[in-house]
């Protein structure tokens, strides 16, 4: 049985704490897809994480366990104006989502998710979206079973140089 962990979901603007927590996820995404992702730079990671918080529709929330940083998750809030193909949208896009591997397997990123649907419902947003790389088998199932399904695919065909 998991242990009762006293788990906080707040808002985040903290460049570096994020850098740092997104050692584990650019590993992985290194590992799976070392031609796409390059290796953990935190240097590089903390500017690009300052950038990204520049953005006024970009927004992070911090995961704490018992006051230590466990996760984060940083998601935009995307406007689409009407046009002569589609209606006008305005949706959440998850750009990102981690959670440290000592806290994993106990709700944090449900809490995390459980959060920016609140977020959404409280802006009238009632559509979240996100996506994830192929081989990345743990996030495709946890969305799945957090309730996420498909509903566009992106394709590639890589030429010879």
């Amino acid at each position: 049985m998991l242990e009762k962990l006293r788990i906080k979901i707040k808002p985040c603007s903290d460049p570096i704490l994020l850098a740092t927590l997104n050692k584990s996820v650019q590993q992985l995404h290194h590992q799976l897809y070392p031609h796409e992702f390059k290796a953990f730079n935190l240097a590089e990671i903390e500017l690009a994480m300052k950038q990204l918080l520049a953005n006024s529709n970009a927004f992070a929330l911090l995961a704490e366990v018992d006051e230590v940083a466990a996760g984060y998750l940083i998601y935009f809030v995307k406007e689409r104006p009407e046009s002569a193909f589609q209606f006008a949208k305005k949706t959440i896009l998850i750009d990102q989502i981690s959670v440290e591997p000592q806290f994993r397997k106990k709700g944090i990123a449900n809490l995390l998710l459980g959060e920016v649907r609140t977020r959404a419902h409280a802006l009238g947003i009632n559509e979240l979206q996100l996506d994830f790389w192929d081989n990345n088998q743990l996030a495709r199932e946890f969305f799945s079973a957090a309730g996420f399904s498909s509903f566009k695919h992106h394709m590639k065909l890589t030429l010879e140089a």
